[in-house]
């Protein structure tokens, strides 16, 4: 890196150890406008090229016209070899030192005074790059580099690392919603929220990844079930649901059963003979035949069948009509 003009720089080489400001030029030295203290420059006295030139006036008319932020140094031939081996060497490094196409990218983003950004595909990966990072909200970048979305990272549960795609906990948020909301996602990453089938879809594509299911019921109880496998197909063929893999925490196993086609309101696939599954327990959810977990549904407070399982439910645990006080779904990578 050059100096700031004033300094005038030079390359320090055979012919000399830089002190402070100085030039050489035509095999003579040079002080820089500034340089006049002695002592400024210390050449190599033996060096034959180097001559200190005078100070004042005359060192000034001496300085050359080039830019004095250029700086360039001449190669030193190696005395040793013959010419022709001189130039041949000097050929083949040149050659051997092209760079790659990463370590050119590298030099660029290093002169923009830049450095390689990180964009993490799920809370994982910002774990990975900083273990010492706590729960909170993060932006990650599920499909890409122009996808960055906000979302809870839950990096205590279990050794951490998970990515919340949805959550339930006051009821600020209305989740009876179409198809293109819940394909895209909606609400607040730091309260209720649901990321999107489309950025499940991409990140179920890229790794393999397990789920965890938390809850907690209005009494302070809470329970949770672990699936071993868990991803979910393009939208082309309905964002099908693919889990397994149970272990139970508590809440029993209330997902394996929906291992189908998403639904909404505005777009149903569940199966059913009877209509709707969606508009019918007011949600939007992998229903088959309609539900034995119902996450989505309306926010109910504990025990109230006035919408016959309509509420954020998970049948296994509290059974139907009991509508949870919390509720999350989260991903991590395995393997």
């Amino acid at each position: 890196m050059c100096p700031p003009p004033n300094a005038l720089p030079v390359c320090d080489g055979e012919q000399g150890r830089r002190r402070d400001r100085g030039f050489l030029s035509g095999g003579k030295w040079v002080l820089s406008p500034e340089g006049d203290s002695p002592g400024a420059w210390d050449p190599d006295p033996a060096h034959p090229a180097v001559a200190r030139q005078p100070h004042g006036a005359k060192a000034r008319q001496s300085l050359p016209a080039a830019s004095p932020h250029r700086c360039e140094a001449t190669p030193t031939a190696d005395p040793t070899k013959p010419p022709q081996d001189r130039k041949r060497s000097h050929s083949s490094s040149k050659a051997a030192k092209i760079p790659t196409q990463s370590q050119v990218r590298a030099a660029k983003i290093r002169e923009a005074g830049c450095s390689d950004l990180i964009l993490p595909l799920d809370c994982s990966d910002l774990r990975y790059h900083d273990n010492s990072r706590p729960s909170g909200v993060y932006t990650i970048y599920p499909i890409g580099a122009t996808s960055a979305v906000q979302n809870t990272c839950d990096m205590d549960s279990l050794e951490g690392r998970w990515t919340v795609f949805q959550r339930r906990m006051d009821g600020s948020v209305n989740f009876y919603r179409p198809w293109e909301q819940y394909k895209m996602g909606f609400g607040n990453a730091a309260g209720e929220y649901w990321l999107g089938l489309e950025s499940l879809f991409h990140l179920t594509q890229r790794k393999k990844y397990e789920l965890l299911v938390d809850m907690e019921d209005f009494e302070g109880n809470k329970a949770s079930a672990r699936y071993s496998s868990f991803s979910v197909d393009s939208e082309a063929d309905g964002y099908r649901l693919h889990v397994s893999g149970f272990t139970n925490r508590g809440a029993g196993d209330s997902l394996t059963f929906h291992d189908g086609k998403f639904s909404t309101f505005d777009k149903d696939q569940d199966g059913s003979i009877n209509g709707s599954c969606a508009r019918t327990f007011l949600g939007a959810f992998w229903y088959k035949e309609c539900h034995q977990a119902n996450p989505n549904g309306a926010y109910l407070w504990g025990a109230d069948n006035t919408h016959n399982a309509a509420g954020v439910e998970w049948n296994e645990w509290k059974g139907q009509n009991y509508s949870v006080k919390a509720f999350s779904m989260k991903i991590r990578p395995v393997g």
